[in-house]
């Protein structure tokens, strides 16, 4: 068989698994405090090479769309959305908006046996998290080390991307 028949059938099927993964990417629904704007930024920069292999597709509250009432926008989010990153601070503990309808909306959906959304709360800065409703779930990072006091954030971050990427890989097959 020739060497260009190999190269038609690789390149064909390196075309249908991309667009099988961009037909699929996994929702992603950052919770966070808006005092934690550039944390979550910092996150998503690192994330950003998942989005751009349509692995994954994000959402903040950014990107409410003008015109649109934003509580029932951030529900509508929240309930499509396969991961739920909840970036935790002392201001993300201290919102009565996420108290009273994010983290309990995440929960509902997280005990769902129905629902397979992944909740996965991220320590940006030293709070205490202990006693929160989502003190239960696996933090990342899983040093317990808030991102704010890591020598090396992008470090830090990278570890959490890597760490997204593989339950991603579990959940998902293949990517």
């Amino acid at each position: 068989m020739p060497a260009s028949i190999f190269y038609y059938i690789f390149t064909s099927l390196c075309r249908i698994i991309m667009a099988k993964q961009l037909q699929n990417p996994l929702k992603l629904f950052y919770s966070y405090a808006r005092e934690d704007a550039a944390l979550r930024l910092e996150l998503a920069r690192h994330l950003n090479t998942l989005e751009r292999a349509a692995i994954i597709q994000t959402w903040h509250d950014s990107n409410i769309e003008i015109g649109t009432e934003w509580d029932l926008q951030i529900q509508e989010k929240l309930a499509e959305a396969d991961i739920i990153l909840m970036l935790l601070s002392s201001d993300f503990l201290y919102s009565d908006y996420i108290n009273q309808k994010e983290i309990p909306l995440a929960l509902r959906r997280y005990d769902d046996p129905d629902d397979s959304v992944l909740v996965v709360p991220i320590l940006l800065r030293n709070c205490f998290w202990d006693i929160s409703p989502v003190s239960g779930l696996q933090l990342l990072p899983r040093s317990g080390k808030p991102i704010s006091r890591s020598e090396d954030r992008d470090t830090a971050f990278t570890e959490i991307t890597k760490e997204l990427y593989h339950i991603i890989h579990q959940k998902k097959g293949p990517t």
